[in-house]
């Protein structure tokens, strides 16, 4: 009859979970280390006699992965020394090779943006070129490769990174509060952290730049795109919607701080109008409840948002419901940025702003020229479209169910429904 199994302590079940752990960051490590050995020693040979066929950026990628191989075979040899070598114990350590080797994943941000280009290119080589194809095969079947495909491989990198991470975190909640090593496990975990973030924001802002420049050969030679700290967030073809409820194909750029409508014009752009994201230009976005009429369509009105400065104002129609969420979302995100880097104090000031108090407004903003100046910009009064666009979304009007019904559109007891003003038109 077999013994039975010995029962254990909840220190000693932390213990053998943490030594599992350990060893399991051991054996992914060597993973990964073999598969950039495989890519360099099958793949990027192969790939390179073949000298039809051009891969952009794939040079690049190489040089920078190199470094990273490089990198990771000193990592992986120093934890192999630490693990693998028989003295490994409930009290032994490894939070400090994270604190050494974490810098030096920063590299990770100089090959996102190669990877994501190269991985396009080989995706439409391997349906264009069956000879490429073929000697992907073959590499795949190479034992070094252990059936791995070039795809697979350069995805790993991106992968590598959060994976620290997680192991970090599952190591921290299986060592005891006592042991000697909780606090630098504590450290190493948010050294790894800030890394991937900062991996992460060197590839957007990697991607950004990329996407800058390409907008800027369409821009007109008088319009200088390129701003300190200007960063490329959205581009989507949707619609304007003129006074009467008239739609007009348009296209609109979306930055860190400013807002493009644009139209095409001989493969340019042309730029009808720039909204500037800053508390100084009063710059808002406001939803517009979407209202649904069976009998007539035309006057549905659905997927729509509003933007406003000091001085225009434009309703939008978007595709979908998922496109405005996106755009809303985003256009809200770059307001509070545009808050954040001017004034900590942003949200007092554009309560001044909203009800014109320019006491408390320089109150919170100081009382020099300087200040003095930017206070009448932010408190200048508003056009009525603007105004409009502040004003609360009301029903429309109960007599025709216009949709485009506002209060503001009474002139001379009616409104521009031609009807006669009513109390119950104004609820």
């Amino acid at each position: 009859m077999a013994a039975a199994a010995p029962v254990l302590n909840e220190d000693e079940r932390m213990a053998v979970r943490r030594d599992e752990i350990v060893r399991e960051l051991l054996v992914t490590e060597k993973n990964y280390v073999d598969s950039l050995n495989a890519f360099f020693s099958a793949y990027v040979p192969r790939i390179g006699a073949m000298r039809i066929i051009s891969i952009p950026d794939f040079a690049q990628l190489c040089s920078n992965l190199e470094v990273i191989r490089r990198i990771h075979m000193r990592f992986y040899g120093d934890l192999q020394i630490r693990i693998d070598n028989g003295r490994w114990g409930p009290n032994s350590r490894i939070a400090d090779l994270f604190m050494e080797y974490a810098p030096f994943f920063r590299v990770y941000g100089d090959i996102i943006h190669l990877l994501e280009t190269v991985g396009t290119a080989i995706q439409d080589l391997i349906y264009s070129s069956p000879e490429f194809e073929q000697v992907l095969k073959v590499c795949r079947e190479d034992s070094r490769c252990k059936r791995h495909t070039l795809q697979s491989i350069l995805i790993m990198p991106i992968q590598r990174i959060p994976r620290y991470f997680l192991i970090l975190k599952a190591i921290l909640q299986h060592t005891p509060e006592n042991h000697p090593e909780r606090a630098l496990l504590q450290e190493a975990l948010a050294l790894v952290e800030t890394v991937t973030q900062q991996v992460n924001q060197a590839a957007h802002d990697l991607l950004s730049r990329k996407k800058i420049v390409e907008i800027h050969k369409k821009m007109p030679r008088s319009f200088d795109l390129f701003q300190p700290g200007r960063r490329f967030v959205l581009k989507s073809k949707m619609a304007t919607v003129s006074p009467l409820g008239e739609l007009q194909p348009a296209k609109f750029i979306l930055f860190n701080d400013a807002l493009l409508h644009v139209k095409n014009f001989f493969g340019s752009y042309k730029i009808l109008k720039q909204f500037n994201i800053s508390p100084i230009s009063a710059f808002g976005v406001f939803d517009v409840r979407d209202t649904y009429f069976p009998s007539d369509k035309a006057e549905t009105i659905r997927n729509r948002f509003r933007v406003a400065d000091g001085s225009a104002m434009l309703e939008i129609q978007c595709n979908s419901s998922v496109e405005k969420q996106m755009w809303v979302e985003a256009l809200e995100k770059c307001v509070r940025d545009s808050e954040n880097r001017i004034c900590p104090d942003s949200r007092a000031i554009q309560e001044a702003i909203r009800t014109s108090d320019k006491a408390q407004l320089l109150a919170k903003v100081g009382n020099d020229a300087v200040s003095q100046m930017m206070s009448n910009v932010l408190t200048r009064p508003m056009s009525r479209t603007v105004a409009e666009a502040r004003a609360p979304l009301l029903l429309p009007c109960s007599i025709c169910l216009c949709p485009r019904f506002q209060p503001s559109f009474f002139t001379d007891g009616k409104c521009i429904c031609q009807h006669e003003q009513r109390e119950h038109c104004a609820k």
